[in-house]
């Protein structure tokens, strides 16, 4: 069974792009900057890793079947959140980009988050606080994605399974 079984059943409130190989405490603080951000007292991410049972997943021939399209598509779910390392890797990433995509498509708020902070959240109050404590930081992390996005290609995009790139 998949971590997210073994509790109760909730609905996807936030969907989490991201890339396996990002550092897991990093990634657990993006998602809690992030949560700081929305009106949920205790938000509910959808992530692939805990969502989907990991021994015995196997992807249906259509996407529109997918368990990634479902939390997509959930009436409940109000956005996205892609979590970006120092490199911002997720954006090489094809399964990602095909997220982005169907979050365009589906008109859900889009979000990008690093383990510094939210780089699409600001309000005057946060924005000051991040000035004082990480705006260095943060500014790095903008960098970092101009960088990507200046050469963000999805040909070239990478995939752990070959046959997911077409």
């Amino acid at each position: 069974c998949s971590f997210s079984e073994l509790g109760p059943a909730r609905a996807v409130e936030y969907f989490v792009s991201h890339w396996w190989g990002e550092e897991f405490l990093k990634f657990i603080a993006a998602l809690e900057r992030f949560a700081k951000t929305v009106s949920e007292k205790d938000p509910v991410f959808w992530i692939c890793s805990f969502a989907n049972n990991q021994h015995g997943f196997e992807m249906p021939d259509r996407l529109e079947d997918s368990p990634f399209e479902h939390a997509l598509a959930a009436p409940s779910c109000k956005g996205v959140l892609m979590v970006l390392d120092s490199e911002a890797t997720t954006l090489t990433r094809v399964w990602c980009l095909y997220e982005v995509m169907r979050t365009h498509q589906l008109g859900l708020e889009f979000n990008l988050a690093t383990h510094n902070g939210v780089l699409t959240a600001f309000s005057e109050e946060s924005s000051f606080a991040l000035k004082r404590r990480t705006s260095s930081q943060l500014r790095d992390d903008v960098a970092v994605l101009a960088s990507k996005l200046v050469d963000l290609d999805v040909e070239t995009a990478e995939a752990s399974n070959p046959s997911d790139r077409t």
